[in-house]
């Protein structure tokens, strides 16, 4: 759970986001720890109701060791 702020850029394909989330039950810890996402992606005009996107996403999680995460998501947007 946490606020993350995205903005799509003035060519309507590049979606960018950064934000802080907290991370509930990760790995072996009890705490409740805390991280920052950030995300830069391809997402292009979705006027038509249906379109693919694809985002490369950075997660660092703050323990008592930094964990830092990669991830590549690929989907379709539906707009109705």
């Amino acid at each position: 759970m946490g606020v993350v702020l995205e903005k799509k850029d003035y060519f309507h394909w590049l979606n960018m986001g950064i934000g802080t989330i907290g991370y509930f039950g990760y790995g072996h810890s009890d705490e409740n720890l805390v991280g920052i996402v950030s995300n830069i992606g391809w997402e292009p005009n979705y006027s038509i109701g249906f379109a693919p996107y694809l985002r490369y996403r950075n997660d660092i999680i703050f323990d008592q060791k930094k964990t830092i995460l990669h991830s590549i998501t690929f989907g379709f947007l539906l707009n109705f």
